[in-house]
């Protein structure tokens, strides 16, 4: 009985950390800022998305063979410079 509880109270402890790990209320879909990121010249594919509290880094594989990272405002959808 003890470690199914405290398998229960080690997750209910966890989950508000996950919880910050998510975007804002009234994100773009990340669909939609994918299919813009696709749509640039020099795409080829995706390397990794992931969110981060300043928004979506996304690393993508370019026409010429190089990796490119970016960051995206997930409320506008728009690319942010690194140091925003």
């Amino acid at each position: 009985m003890k470690p199914l509880f405290l398998a229960v109270v080690s997750l209910g402890l966890a989950f508000p950390a996950l919880a910050q790990d998510l975007p804002p209320q009234g994100a773009r879909p990340l669909s939609e800022i994918a299919a813009s990121i696709e749509n640039r010249d020099d795409f080829v594919a995706f390397v990794k998305i992931e969110y981060a509290k300043e928004g979506y880094k996304i690393r993508y594989r370019t026409r010429s063979g190089d990796e490119r990272e970016i960051l995206v405002d997930p409320l506008s959808g728009s690319e942010r410079k690194k140091d925003q």
